[in-house]
């Protein structure tokens, strides 16, 4: 199977843990993120958040931040050269916090999905970060 070109996909790199301080780990790795969020932050009317959360998908950074991706692998590789140059310092966040690719999929039809070259998996494998693909079927109104 192969990325469908109605298919949409959207790439983040995300740190979670409960005593996670979002502004060590920008100082840190020296990215600027696209989100952050601490622990006991208000999390609307339910109450507050039990994890803090850094993510990174490329704003501000040298990489062409796009938004929406038709091809998931074109936005794993549009991250992995700012993440690869930090593999150290990721590799102790992978010890005290989950560490993952946050991915969407906005698929248009139930057939298709992500397809990824040996080498992107290899280079997903040595940042030794999980891979979280959530579905989500889109109107083809839209």
């Amino acid at each position: 199977m192969s990325d469908s070109s109605r298919d949409l996909y959207t790439v983040e790199f995300r740190i979670a843990g409960a005593d996670l301080v979002p502004d060590d780990i920008t100082h840190e790795i020296s990215l600027t993120p696209r989100h952050t969020r601490c622990r006991g932050e208000t999390r609307g009317p339910s109450g507050t958040f039990e994890t803090g959360i850094w993510s990174f998908s490329g704003i501000g950074e040298e990489a062409t931040y796009v938004r929406e991706w038709e091809k998931l692998e074109d936005g794993l590789l549009n991250l992995l050269p700012h993440l690869l140059a930090r593999r150290d310092v990721i590799s102790t966040y992978v010890k005290k916090y989950d560490v993952f690719w946050w991915c969407a999929h906005f698929q248009s039809s139930f057939d298709g999905g992500p397809t990824f070259s040996p080498s992107v998996l290899r280079a997903l494998a040595d940042l030794g970060a999980s891979l979280s693909i959530a579905n989500y079927l889109s109107s083809e109104e839209e």
